[in-house]
């Protein structure tokens, strides 16, 4: 596996803070309910 580097690591994306982790989702296996994100992230996107 090939290693990432120091520049990529550091970033806050890459590596969230314990802090940042704690105020997030995680959506798993949505099913038919991913069509309504999709088409709420589709008019975000066109906004």
């Amino acid at each position: 596996m090939k290693e990432s580097s120091p520049e990529v690591v550091g970033m806050d994306a890459y590596n969230p803070s314990a802090e940042v982790v704690d105020r997030c989702e995680v959506f798993i296996d949505l099913g038919e309910t991913k069509a309504v994100y999709n088409k709420a992230w589709m008019e975000i996107k066109a906004n």
